[in-house]
């Protein structure tokens, strides 16, 4: 899966050895290798269901931003640092290896 973010391309997939689960609209992937829960909010779990169900090998932000505003109610302040949250997320995710990100 190729995401990207205006002339970059961050190239991911899903660590298969992570289990997600939702509870109360938070996301719980257990890392079976490392043994351990980590809890994220329901930006990485959109993020995560939505990597996971795409019929793509590309994703573009501004997409993602586009399916973000039609899954959640926004206010004005969360639009504006919506593609920053976003980018911030994908990077939170690859540094606890929920994403794998290789060349």
């Amino acid at each position: 899966m190729k995401i990207t973010i205006k002339d970059a391309q961050i190239n991911v997939t899903l660590n298969s050895k992570i289990v997600c689960d939702e509870i109360d609209n938070e996301g719980y992937f257990y890392d079976e290798e490392l043994d351990r829960i980590i809890v994220m909010n329901s930006t990485c779990l959109f993020l995560w269901n939505l990597i996971k169900n795409s019929n793509s090998d590309i994703l573009f932000v501004e997409d993602i931003e586009e399916q973000y505003k039609k899954h959640f109610i926004l206010n004005e302040e969360s639009l504006k640092s919506l593609n920053y949250d976003i980018l911030k997320t994908i990077k939170d995710m690859i540094e606890l290896r929920i994403l794998i990100s290789y060349e």
